[in-house]
């Protein structure tokens, strides 16, 4: 086998482009869902706070699944990676064979999630939440999966590592993730 030094990997970069900081895994029993994800992460997942049925948890630093009733039929489960750039970003993801099926996807906060949210908020980071998590656009890979790219503002980056933002992903990531599943699938 030799030495170490001798092997090498082509084609890994020193700083990813991305980074997963979410999964959105459909289940039409969504109660079920819960309680299989539970055991399997061993983590309680907890109920959003929006009408539609969904848990939430973080499993691991940064990592967040949410389990929800799928929105069609067959449809996939949907990774969310953070970006550092959204547009050079999507410039590699074209030049690597990839699509940018929409861009400019809405991060701003509802005013009634951002009104409950800013409540708690204070009490943690000692400041009021931003009006936007940042920008975001929905790509397809070259093998057709469907991915969702953001690149958070600073106070949403934080608040995503620290695991401070379930409350407000839910509902934004899970609203363009609806109105892109009816029109794709």
């Amino acid at each position: 086998m030799g030495n170490n030094s001798e092997f090498k990997i082509t084609g890994v970069m020193d700083k990813p482009l991305a980074k997963l900081i979410m999964v959105n895994i459909p289940a039409p029993n969504v109660g079920e869902g819960r309680d299989f994800y539970n055991a399997l992460f061993g983590t309680p997942f907890a109920r959003s706070l929006h009408e539609e049925e969904s848990y939430h948890a973080p499993v691991s630093a940064g990592v967040k699944v949410d389990i929800s009733r799928p929105h069609v039929d067959g449809q996939p489960i949907a990774a969310t990676l953070a970006v550092q750039n959204l547009e050079d970003s999507l410039k590699s993801i074209s030049k690597h064979g990839g699509r940018v099926l929409e861009r400019d996807l809405s991060l701003d906060i509802q005013e009634h999630f951002r009104t409950a949210l800013t409540q708690n908020w204070k009490a943690i980071y000692n400041a009021a939440p931003g009006k936007s998590m940042g920008k975001s656009a929905c790509i397809m890979d070259p093998f057709g999966n469907i991915l969702y790219l953001v690149e958070l503002e600073d106070w949403a980056e934080k608040a995503f590592q620290d695991g401070h933002l379930n409350l407000i992903v839910q509902g934004l990531i899970h609203g363009n993730a609806m109105r892109l599943s009816n029109a794709l699938f």
